[in-house]
């Protein structure tokens, strides 16, 4: 926190307060949802909307861009929560593909909430911090693009949004996946050394593994909530900074 403050000065300080409210946020809203009964994957997609909009207006402020970044990171998250359905109707997961849930059931001797639900409830939270720092890169560049030139066309705009959108997209596809590797390095390695007789089968069986199949899903629904992100965020805010444009003209 100290080095926040010291190095992000001004800045700083509203990304702590952002960080301190997000937690909050966490420990306050979601969890007590999800401890009541509440559907864990509505009570996560209603947390990262509120965090999304907290953080950003903390840090950027209230502006067009802000509320541009806003709505696209929220359509992300969406669209991965679709996913995660989907994928729970197709594969039928039993919630004990996470370790730390069979940890608890051998603890406890009984299975304390759903975890299923939890399951693609953990699914949505990584697409957060990578889905936000792209929408607002998209919305700042598109605003400094409308001030630069102020009779630019929606078209126009919109299509340099996307030309800065594809250049970010890279980075943020390896930011989440590498996070993503980074948690599940020893399953790596346990598929892929020759000196384990753990998973021999065909790779056809071997991606209908139940912990196999749960990080597939994690990352597609985690790298397409983050792609889709940034078309939803260039159209938002190419037709936010046009209406801004108009109003200027009165």
């Amino acid at each position: 926190m100290l080095l926040i403050v010291l190095i992000g000065r001004n800045q700083g300080i509203r990304t702590m307060f952002s960080l301190i409210l997000a937690g909050a946020v966490i420990y306050f809203i979601m969890m007590p949802l999800i401890t009541k009964g509440k559907n864990p994957v509505l009570a996560t997609t209603l947390t990262c909307a509120i965090i999304a909009s907290s953080s950003l207006l903390i840090i950027v402020g209230p502006k067009r861009k802000t509320y541009s970044a806003i709505l696209g990171t929220i359509s992300g998250v969406i669209i991965a929560s679709i996913i995660v359905i989907y994928a729970q109707e197709r594969l039928h997961f039993s919630g004990l593909e996470n370790a730390i849930a069979v940890d608890i059931i051998e603890a406890t001797g009984e299975q304390l909430f759903d975890f299923k639900k939890l399951l693609l409830a953990g699914m949505l939270m990584g697409v957060l911090g990578v889905a936000m720092d792209g929408a607002i890169e998209v919305a700042s560049s598109m605003e400094e693009i409308r001030r630069a030139n102020p009779r630019i066309e929606t078209a126009k705009l919109i299509g340099a949004g996307m030309t800065v959108g594809t250049d970010v997209l890279g980075t943020m596809v390896n930011t989440l996946l590498f996070a993503y590797f980074g948690l599940r390095l020893l399953l790596m390695l346990t598929v892929m050394s020759p000196d384990t007789e753990l998973f021999v089968s065909p790779l056809g069986e071997l991606l209908s593994v139940g912990v196999i199949s749960a990080e597939i899903v994690r990352l597609l629904a985690g790298t397409i909530g983050v792609v889709i992100t940034i078309p939803i965020t260039a159209l938002i805010s190419g037709f936010l900074q046009t209406k801004r444009r108009s109003n200027a003209r009165y």
